[in-house]
């Protein structure tokens, strides 16, 4: 996919959100199914965040969003995670990392950005057939998805913080972040994230792991200091210079 081809295809991912930043019009109106999915929340800990969730209207119409597409699962898990939360969307299923030592607030930004992946879903299984037919190279595979989870982290962001100022959710769920994608982008390199996305890929394709080229500098002969010394860096930066424009 040229870089012409991945404007236009990331223009039509997000037209809908180009005129109207309202993160619920974002998402499409409910429609009545003949079958009801179900939310289902495993752990004890995790059921009054979810309840507090349900009980905001914005933030209970991306669950009722999520759950056109099927039932839902939220749970904790101990192994295997290799962040804070995620969206495992072929088991239907947002995990949060058990051993992670986060504030309530935090677990419940975490579950409605997962919820927003979770909506998201189409989105990525239309770029796995076209990895899977050849139609996107890795690269922007690999920058698409990045952009929707990164566009979801805006939308969370924006309920939260609705839901905060409604005396709804407590304030430690308040999420600062960059937003400026290309910082972003950079810095979800160094951490990992998108070497895992290009991971996907190449399991998808059979493509050898070199395929993924990235926007940082000799991102594949930097050691594991040398990124987390970059991202650091580029994350202060960036609010540092929020905090001097006053923003």
């Amino acid at each position: 996919m040229n870089k012409l081809n991945l404007f236009i295809y990331i223009n039509t991912l997000f037209t809908p959100i180009i005129f109207d930043l309202n993160p619920l019009q974002a998402t499409p109106p409910c429609h009545h199914h003949q079958f009801e999915s179900s939310l289902r929340t495993i752990h004890p800990s995790l059921k009054g965040l979810v309840a507090k969730l349900r009980e905001f209207p914005d933030s209970n119409r991306i669950i009722e969003n999520a759950l056109q597409q099927g039932s839902i699962t939220v749970d904790i898990a101990y192994k295997g995670m290799p962040f804070e939360a995620m969206w495992e969307g072929e088991l239907r299923k947002i995990s949060i990392d058990g051993n992670s030592n986060n504030t309530e607030g935090r677990i419940l930004c975490h579950i409605l950005f997962e919820m927003m992946n979770a909506v998201s879903e189409p989105k990525y299984k239309e770029l796995y057939q076209m990895a899977e037919q050849g139609r996107i190279d890795c690269d922007s595979y690999v920058e698409i998805i990045e952009r929707i989870e990164h566009n979801n982290m805006i939308q969370t962001a924006n309920i939260i913080e609705k839901g905060i100022t409604a005396g709804v959710f407590p304030s430690s769920a308040r999420w600062s972040f960059i937003y400026d994608f290309a910082t972003h982008y950079k810095i979800q390199q160094l951490v990992g994230h998108s070497i895992l996305i290009a991971k996907e890929y190449q399991d998808i394709t059979g493509q050898a792991p070199s395929c993924y080229q990235g926007t940082v500098k000799n991102l594949k002969n930097m050691s594991k200091t040398e990124k987390t010394s970059l991202a650091g860096s580029l994350h202060s930066y960036y609010f540092r210079s929020q905090w001097e424009r006053g923003v």
